[in-house]
């Protein structure tokens, strides 16, 4: 094994597990990392990467224009473009996007970006010989629902994935890129209003996606219910276990559905727009890891 991709494996041992004291975390590098000069080389290997995202970064759009082209315009499953994408939406100046109204204008919705906001139902990467792509990209399998209680599934739909192999994509479902979470406030006072950034914004339980036609463009934005919510106590992130509590929106009331379609595109998008749910799946669905194909094709991966 390489240094660099000792100190990769490391680092997630110790700096992404459920611990999150700063002097345990120390304790258990120095038991990993025994020397002095194994340290240093350590964390001076981690600096390396930070300058090379903050590089990354600053190449990538400022701007709420900017941002919306890139993801309009360009091919998101190519490594060269998503990695750019994922740093940019993941930092701490990425700009918010609006997304449109309800019907009555009481409601306002934007994008928040975060390129992380939704889990595959099975948390460990598939065991595959083909290309795993980065976790930003999912899929979706209409026909499989999630692991839940016999008396809560439809029927005719499978318990869960089955199948020994990834997909042919010929079964019901589409690829995605996460763009972020949708968050909604009431009392609109209209786009021009000097103080949206303050305003009371709150989870609507979805995330935004931007669904990838064949050749790995944006074919159309999306919403996508958020199966593992964040516990605000805990940090944790653990499924929803009962029925109704999935796929709520803010409106219209007593609506409910795992994916829904909101536009084709994000310049068409704004707290002008209304926002429509349409092509709604009305059933829990299940979010898969994508592969990569000796064709660049990417596909849904159902290994269990």
């Amino acid at each position: 094994m390489s240094q660099p991709t000792r100190f990769d494996r490391i680092y997630e041992q110790v700096y992404e597990s459920s611990v999150t004291d700063p002097l345990e975390q120390h304790r258990h590098l120095c038991q990993v990392l025994k020397t002095e000069q194994e340290r240093h080389e350590f964390w001076r290997y981690q600096r390396k990467l930070a300058d090379e995202q903050d590089m990354r970064i600053r190449a990538a759009p400022t701007t709420r224009q900017e941002l919306i082209n890139t993801i309009d315009t360009s091919k998101l499953s190519s490594p060269d473009v998503y990695s750019r994408l994922i740093d940019h939406l993941d930092s701490s100046y990425c700009p918010w996007l609006p997304i449109g109204t309800d019907p009555a204008r009481k409601i306002m919705y934007r994008l928040k970006p975060d390129p992380f906001s939704l889990l595959p139902h099975r948390r460990d990467p598939p065991n595959t010989d083909r290309e795993l792509v980065a976790q930003t990209l999912l899929g979706v399998n209409e026909n499989v629902q999630p692991r839940y209680p016999r008396s809560r599934r439809q029927a005719n739909y499978s318990e869960e994935s089955t199948r020994s192999a990834e997909s042919d994509d010929s079964s019901p479902g589409f690829e995605f890129f996460q763009l972020g979470t949708l968050e909604y406030c009431r009392n609109y006072e209209g786009e021009r209003s000097k103080y949206l950034d303050s305003q009371d914004w709150q989870d609507t339980g979805f995330a935004v996606v931007a669904r990838l036609g064949r050749g790995g463009h944006r074919d159309a934005i999306c919403v996508v219910a958020d199966f593992f919510p964040m516990d605000p106590e805990t940090g944790e992130r653990n499924p929803i276990k009962e029925g109704d509590r999935w796929g709520r929106p803010p409106h219209p009331e007593g609506a409910q559905f795992s994916c829904a379609t909101i536009g084709r595109r994000l310049a068409d998008m704004g707290f002008n727009k209304v926002l429509n749910w349409e092509n709604c799946i009305k059933r829990p669905v299940e979010l898969v890891w994508l592969v990569r194909a000796a064709n660049q094709q990417l596909l849904r991966s159902t290994v269990a």
